[in-house]
This record gives C-alpha cells, sequence and structure tokens, in this order.
C-alpha cells in the first residue's frame, strides 16, 4: 500500500522510459531510494538492465517516492508503470492516476535517455583487450578491468555476460571453520566513522547465495557483508554437527569477526539461522560490549511460531526435481528453474545427514521445540523481529509470539511468504538499516 500524497502533491505513475531505440522491455536490478524518500531532478533512483547494458535511470522531475509497482527482478515493457510518484502541481510528467484515455491518446516522442556517467577507480580497459561495447560498459559499471576478465565468446572475446558472471561472484570466499563465508566489501566510505560489519546467517536448505541482492545494496551503502554457508549447504562441508556446535562455531567467528572490524558488527539470522545467531549471540560479549551490537531476525524458529515438520520432511523426501519444487513452495520463494532444482536435489542428498541432524534438533519427536527466549531475554540491546503475514513454514499468532516478546524486540511486518529477502530484498534492507 503506498504512502498518500502530501495536499499540495499530485501522485502518478512513473512509467519505465525507453533506453536505447531498439529496446522493448527491461529487468528493474536496483531500486536506489525507498518509498517515501524525496528525490531531485537528475538524480539516480534505480538501474535497469536493457538488452545491452544496465543503465542508471534519473528522476526527469524533482519528488517523492510513493510506491514501488516493478520489484527489482521483474521484467518490464517500456512505458509500463513502475512506480507511483508524487509531485508537485505543474510537474505532470508522468501518466496521472485515473488520467483518461482520450487525455493521453496523442502519440509521444520516444526519448532516449543514455545512461550517466559512472567513475570507476579501475584502470582503463587496454585497447588490446577484445570485448563486447556492451561488455566494456558493464566492465565499468561494476568497476572491473577488462584484462582480468575470461571471454568465452568467440576467438576469445569478452560478453556482457561475462562481466555479469564475475560482478555476481563475491570478492571473497572460503570456508572458515565448519562454515564457508562469502564477503562483499563496502563500495564507498560512509561519513559516519567506520563501516559496519553486517553478518547474514541463511535457513534450512538455503545457502549464502540467496543473500547476494541484499548483499550488494548493503555494500553500495557502505557495509561490508559477510554471508555464512551452514554446514550441509552451499560449499560449506556436510559433515553432520548438532545445533548447539553449530551455534558456538558461529560464536566463535562471530569473535573472530568483531577483533577484526573497528565498526559495528551487526547480525542477520533467517529462519533456523535466527535461531542460531540469536544461540551465538547469547555467547559473545554483550550487544553493548564489544561484540554483536544487534541482531535482525526474519522469520526465525524459536519465537513462538509453529515449526511445520512437513516442509522439511517434503524436501528430504523429493527424488525429482519436479517433486522437489512442489516441496519448496510453501517458502513462497522465487520458482527455481529445473536446472536449478536439480542442482539443489543433488545437494540436498549429498548432506542428508548433516541436514537432518539439524531437523532433528530444531523439532525433536520426543520433546519440545528449540526456544530462543532465554537467549533472547539475555541479550538486551537492539534487536528488529521482521514477521511475514503469509509465512507457511513457521507461521505465528500474535498471542504465542507477540505477547511474551522482550521489550526491547521492535516488530516489522514484512509482505511476502518464509524468506521475504529474496522476494523483496527491499524491504528487509528497510529493516536492517534502521540497526546500523
Amino acid at each position: 500500500m503506498g504512502l498518500a500524497p502530501d495536499q499540495d502533491e499530485t501522485e502518478i505513475d512513473l512509467t519505465l522510459p525507453r533506453l536505447g531505440e531498439t529496446m522493448d522491455e527491461g529487468r528493474i536490478t536496483a531500486w536506489l531510494i525507498e518509498p517515501g524518500a524525496r528525490f531531485e531532478r537528475g538524480e539516480i533512483i534505480l538501474e535497469v538492465e536493457t538488452d545491452k547494458t544496465v543503465v542508471e535511470v534519473p528522476a526527469l522531475q524533482a519528488g517523492r517516492l510513493v510506491e514501488i509497482l516493478a520489484p527489482e527482478g521483474d521484467e518490464v515493457a517500456v512505458e509500463a508503470a513502475i512506480a507511483r510518484i508524487a509531485v508537485a502541481p505543474g510537474q505532470r510528467l508522468a501518466t496521472p492516476a485515473g488520467a483518461s484515455e482520450k487525455e493521453n491518446s496523442a502519440p509521444r516522442p520516444k526519448k532516449e535517455i543514455r545512461p550517466a556517467p559512472i567513475r570507476s577507480t579501475s584502470p582503463p580497459a587496454q585497447s588490446d583487450v577484445a570485448a563486447s561495447p556492451a561488455a566494456r560498459d558493464a566492465a565499468k559499471r561494476w568497476g572491473l578491468p577488462l584484462e582480468t576478465i575470461q571471454g568465452t565468446g568467440r576467438n576469445g572475446r569478452i560478453t556482457a555476460a561475462d562481466v555479469a558472471a564475475v560482478a555476481a561472484a563475491p570478492p571473497q570466499s572460503g570456508p572458515r571453520g565448519p562454515f564457508f563465508l562469502h564477503v562483499w566489501e563496502a563500495a564507498r566510505e560512509t561519513d559516519i566513522g567506520p563501516a559496519p560489519h553486517v553478518v547474514l546467517v541463511h535457513g534450512l536448505f538455503a545457502d549464502a547465495r540467496g543473500f547476494d541482492a541484499l548483499a550488494r545494496r548493503l555494500a553500495r551503502d557502505g557495509v561490508h557483508v559477510s554471508a555464512i554457508d551452514l554446514p550441509g549447504h552451499g560449499a560449506a562441508d556436510n559433515t553432520p554437527m548438532t545445533f548447539n556446535a553449530c551455534a558456538a562455531a558461529l560464536a566463535d567467528l562471530l569473535a573472530e569477526i568483531a577483533s577484526a572490524t573497528p565498526g559495528r558488527l551487526i547480525l542477520l539470522g533467517h529462519s533456523l539461522g535466527g535461531a542460531l545467531a540469536v544461540r551465538a549471540a547469547a555467547q559473545t560479549p554483550d550487544l553493548s560490549g564489544g561484540g554483536v551490537e544487534a541482531i535482525c531476525l526474519i522469520n526465525p524458529i524459536g519465537l513462538g511460531g509453529r515449526f511445520e515438520t512437513s516442509f522439511p520432511e517434503a524436501v528430504l523426501a523429493a527424488r525429482t526435481p519436479e517433486a522437489l519444487g512442489d516441496a519448496l513452495e510453501p517458502l513462497g520463494a522465487p520458482v527455481l528453474t529445473n536446472e536449478a532444482l536439480a542442482a539443489l536435489l543433488a545437494r540436498i542428498e549429498a548432506a542428508r545427514p548433516a541436514l537432518a541432524q539439524f531437523i532433528e534438533d530444531i523439532a525433536p519427536e520426543d520433546g519440545p521445540p528449540t526456544s530462543m527466549r532465554d537467549d533472547l531475554e539475555a541479550l538486551g540491546g537492539a534487536v528488529a523481529l521482521g514477521l511475514s503475514w503469509e509465512d507457511r513454514v513457521v507461521p505465528w499468532r500474535p498471542e504465542d509470539t507477540l505477547t511474551t516478546l522482550p521489550a526491547s524486540v521492535g516488530v516489522h511486518f514484512l509482505t511476502g511468504g518464509h524468506a521475504p529477502y529474496t522476494t523483496n530484498p527491499l524491504e528487509t534492507h528497510s529493516v536492517l538499516r534502521r540497526l546500523i
């Protein structure tokens, strides 16, 4: 639901402009402002991927973003509405809400908006490097030297896809104890002191790659980001590990990161990762004393929601990509391709003992489910809890969850299903930024 316009403003549609003569549609790759934020004419407000490159789109008039209609990842036709904005009277350069067909029937000239110049600290591309024009534009956009990229085109020519593949890979990664750590360095310096460091912990059957959109947005804000693959997930080892042993190992890793981080250390955990985050933070110095200083929990296990064991049971029982896709449907996450489902199925099969150990620990057949309430009470610091209205994996009820939370916990309600950071990273980013 959008924000209401001020009395001296008019609410209108912001449409996707034509960014090239051959462009018929584009993919929204990033919104650089959030609903409620004001912008000036010429300010870059979003990024759009065309068939040739990624383009920064400037505002054609000053105004305020009311509501995003096309979230990141959406494919949108040229001139389709992508957002609602509020502008001062006399600035109606987009289509006003409720305008009649007659008022808008006159053809409008197609205006090409060219990419704004982008500063890059990387050395200029060498003239002898074979690369397509789109690849050169993309390399400048990401600040990547072309000579460091392996081309897959004809005769080794670098394509835009080659550049995108390098840009999508975290700049640092490697095993850290039982985990596999991915790192996104802050893309700029902040004006509030040392850059904060956010550590992201995923849930059951997920991995650090699901945080990519959120991590890149945080890095663009000037935040260092680490995302962890838990044992049995992603690129981590498949050795089974109990919940408590995993939390202890995570506490050790957080203490190591805290000792090397001059800025604030903030932890985000989703689902199983949320329970591990709380248990691990309780074993580090308290939230105001040099360890984890704040925690964001997204649909965590162990805070009153009823963990639906039918979900992991169906996932572990799947033997075909189609069956796995059906089993993952309660997540409410983006639909995976058959190739991605086949790869995940192979990963689950290889890690079955490790996954089964986690499931047994958090929802034992002969005992109560894992609870994080005592750990949360002991933390006593800045804690933000994000709950999705449509969560079908850890569905919650107000009487079980909200009425018994410590007063220090701030509750935020999110749209989408169990994994909202994959369907609307901007929303999760907004909650997390309150702690930074």
